[in-house]
């Protein structure tokens, strides 16, 4: 069963207070072969939170977060009300007010931020630290992240994989749009209470532009709001509401006037905030469940040889031996689990020595020695069922040149990064000296091609006069 997001957050948080220097969990080893590396991983982080007492600590960065969040929701809230109501009293008179004029002042900073920020996702190159809210955000979180090593390694990483990373793009992008939603909703629950309570006269007025310019443009405004069921003014009522056209307003009119400006203050300001807030909550979303461990990290290599101490290397068996007893000295080179028996086979570049397709290459998509072959497995691979594992067979004693990992990178593309599987055939068996170069250059190209380092193999073949 695949790991959850927080599964794989707690153990990315138990990789942090461990590497600063908190060591006072020490691993039983598992013999257990058969069991997934990353369930083992799963396994461990989660006994060093019940035996070392870290739940709460690994529980403060969601804590203060929250708080945070909570705390400029409440002040963004009050912002909001206290702005409906200066701008209501900005009017000379306060009764007549331009309708115009307060669309403009109740909805305008709110477009002109939706538009920088529809222009930062544009042209975004991870410099969201130029952003005055990453900014103090960023400083809140150091502020409030606790002076504690554990707790702060722990803080720190939760900060850095929920907030800094590709899903703290759309997470600050939804704190963005969340602080402007409860502003814009105060100052419209402010602005309705105003015109439930107190009697207002909406006019317009222009100097350079004409009167059809503000009846087109009220008529255009009014088409969206009519879905809502609010009924637009008319032409008529349009003309009688320019300045110093009417003597005394009546009450249909203050009413239309009213619906059209909260309408308009909904369908241009609250609504598209809350389209955006919920698209990236689950762009957010869509991060976390993407978000993969780095296992060719340094930690998590030594974690692989002290959890699977009985993982060993794979071998070619020819067929007619399958059944025979024989004895093979243990490589110094080992892989995490045997290759999956459904996974999709293809080789590069074997050259004479082994032959192809080899017999665990059950499913054989071809071998990749020239531009028609390489064409030819493409099609193989787009083709062929996708959600299992492709295992791509090179061979061990060639250094990899940038051909080689071109081609692999291309193979590769369409794959996810756990179902990729490299197998390096040692056709020089008991040549470690010459193959360890070779060896190192191949783990090299695994780790550009995002492979695990536990799902790099070494496949050997059996001789025939072996005994």
């Amino acid at each position: 069963m695949p790991l959850t997001f927080d599964e794989k957050l707690l153990i990315e948080q138990v990789r942090a207070i461990e590497q600063a220097g908190y060591t006072g969990y020490k691993p039983t080893p598992n013999n257990n072969t058969t069991k997934d590396f990353e369930q083992q991983l799963r396994q461990r982080a989660h006994s060093i939170v019940t035996q070392a007492n870290l739940r709460q600590p690994f529980k403060h960065g969601a804590i203060v977060a929250r708080r945070l969040h909570c705390a400029a929701l409440v002040a963004a809230t009050i912002t909001g009300a206290l702005a409906a109501v200066q701008t209501m009293d900005s009017f000379g008179n306060g009764h007549t007010i331009n309708v115009y004029w307060l669309i403009v002042l109740l909805l305008g900073v709110n477009c002109v931020s939706l538009l920088l920020w529809l222009a930062a996702m544009l042209f975004y190159r991870r410099s969201d630290t130029n952003n005055i809210l990453a900014t103090v955000w960023r400083w809140l979180e150091r502020r409030f992240g606790g002076r504690d090593p554990i707790q702060a390694a722990a803080n720190n990483t939760w900060f850095t994989i929920c907030h800094h990373s590709q899903a703290g793009r759309w997470w600050l992008s939804g704190l963005s749009h969340s602080l402007w939603l409860a502003y814009l909703l105060a100052g419209l629950l402010v602005l309705l209470l105003l015109l439930i309570t107190r009697q207002f006269d909406f006019v317009w007025a222009t100097t350079l532009l004409s009167d059809q310019v503000f009846v087109q443009l009220t008529q255009f405004l009014s088409t969206p709001l009519q879905w809502l069921g609010v009924t637009a003014p008319d032409l008529e009522q349009i003309q009688l509401s320019r300045q110093g056209m009417q003597t005394q307003a009546s009450s249909p009119l203050r009413q239309t006037w009213a619906l059209f400006l909260l309408g308009a203050v909904f369908m241009y300001g609250v609504l598209p905030r809350l389209v955006l807030l919920l698209l990236c909550k689950f762009l957010e979303f869509n991060c976390h469940r993407q978000f993969q461990l780095d296992l060719n990290q340094p930690y998590y290599i030594r974690l692989f040889h002290e959890l699977m101490p009985n993982a060993g290397d794979s071998k070619i068996v020819d067929p007619d031996e399958l059944g025979a007893t024989r004895s093979q000295s243990t490589k110094s080179y080992r892989h995490a689990k045997p290759v999956p028996t459904a996974a999709r086979w293809l080789a590069v570049e074997l050259g004479s020595k082994t032959p192809w397709p080899i017999p665990q290459a059950k499913h054989n998509l071809g071998h990749v020695i020239d531009s028609a072959t390489l064409s030819a497995a493409t099609d193989s691979l787009n083709n062929s069922a996708t959600g299992t594992a492709l295992v791509v067979a090179v061979a061990l004693n060639r250094a990899p040149d940038r051909g080689i990992k071109r081609i692999l990178t291309q193979l590769f593309a369409s794959t996810h990064q756990a179902q990729r599987w490299l197998v390096l055939i040692d056709n020089e068996q008991g040549n470690d000296k010459h193959n360890a170069p070779c060896y190192d250059a191949w783990r090299s190209v695994a780790s550009e091609c995002a492979i695990p380092e536990h799902q790099l193999s070494i496949m050997q073949p059996v001789n025939h006069d072996e005994q």
